[in-house]
């Protein structure tokens, strides 16, 4: 089974067993993930290895919402820069 890329009309996919085994459900294709800005990827690695190091279950929890708002971004920004937005 494949996953497409979220951003619109892009033909992209990759294999969703490997998505689901890492946890994610959404994927942005090379293409695409180029178009969120540096600051925005670098935040969101930052969080992802804080959640990888925390053992405090409230603070994973509040580090896991905050990637999900920060993802939400990174895909909203992507979709606008490709749409010519």
């Amino acid at each position: 089974m494949r996953a497409a890329c979220c951003a619109p009309f892009c033909r992209r996919t990759t294999d969703a067993a490997k998505l689901a085994a890492k946890g994610h459900t959404e994927w942005l294709c090379q293409v695409h993930w180029s178009f969120v800005p540096p600051s925005l990827k670098r935040r969101r690695a930052k969080l992802r290895r804080m959640a990888k190091h925390t053992m405090d279950g409230g603070r994973l929890g509040r580090i896991d919402a905050a990637d999900a708002v920060l993802w939400e971004r990174c895909k909203a920004l992507a979709i606008e820069r490709a749409g010519g937005v």
